[in-house]
């Protein structure tokens, strides 16, 4: 639909992990370089899978309509990630990157919540839980690391500095961390110590490390990053614990291992 007369050599090929893991290490090594045609064509690829989920939801969701349980069914669309499309030198979801890690999310729930409003406040994908059991007034399960965001979908600032955590990788080798807030991004890659700090106000692409450059803000971020690494255990004896065989399987299930 989106890219009917592509010629070039990807035409014929199954667009899996296994090819882009071929290409970011042919890219890597300077053997392969994508054109924009070729780009254009896996952007396209991507739009049509984009287009596909969109059909089967609008279907779902005529169908919750002709039941006439609209009005009483609480709705929430959202994303597990996103997808480096070269903007960062892979084709991937292996970074924490905003391309992968801002996420649609939206609810809709017409007895408590207005149509169309647009929040801006950065959240967490832990906060869902907890605002689907505030809607249902249901306690909280103590110890519950995300907060409900019902305050922000009612209109209310609630004031709160979500801290934004995510993780990509599953070995040392191919670990990495990054600690969001509105404004600021930390990101960590433990295997080299390499950290990396962007201003997402004035850099939203996050191409402009200024680690040695925001020193003060640098420092502060860091300190909140280990003690959530401190908190959660993620240490080097976790990173390099052995995947067991039931994730392995589930892994290669999902395409992520051969």
């Amino acid at each position: 639909m989106f890219s009917p007369f592509y010629q070039g050599y990807l035409k014929d090929e199954i667009l899996d992990f296994p090819l882009f893991n071929k290409i970011n290490k042919e890219v890597r090594e300077g053997e392969l370089v994508l054109n924009k045609e070729d780009l254009d064509y896996i952007i396209s690829q991507y739009d049509g899978e984009i287009r596909y989920c969109d059909r089967h939801l609008g279907e779902l969701l005529k169908r919750i309509e002709r039941l006439g349980l609209d009005s009483d069914t609480i709705i929430i669309l959202t994303a597990d990630h996103g997808e480096d499309l070269m903007e960062h030198g892979t084709i991937s979801h292996d970074d924490v990157y905003d391309v992968g890690i801002h996420i649609p999310l939206i609810f809709r729930y017409p007895r408590l919540i207005k149509k169309n409003k647009r929040i801006n406040t950065p959240v967490r994908s832990i906060d869902i839980l907890p605002t689907i059991l505030d809607i249902l007034r249901l306690p909280l399960k103590q110890g519950m690391e995300g907060s409900s965001l019902l305050p922000l979908l009612l209109g209310k600032d609630d004031k709160k500095e979500r801290l934004i955590f995510s993780v990509a990788g599953f070995k040392k080798e191919n670990f990495k961390l990054s600690l969001r807030t509105k404004d600021w991004k930390l990101f960590f890659t433990p295997n080299g110590n390499r950290y990396e700090l962007f201003n997402l106000k004035n850099d939203p692409k996050e191409l402009k490390n200024l680690v040695n450059v925001e020193k003060e803000h640098f420092k502060v971020l860091k300190m909140k990053m280990e003690e959530y690494l401190s908190l959660h255990k993620l240490n080097s004896a976790y990173l390099s614990k052995p995947l067991d065989e039931d994730i392995k399987r589930s892994l290669k299930s999902l395409g992520y291992l051969q």
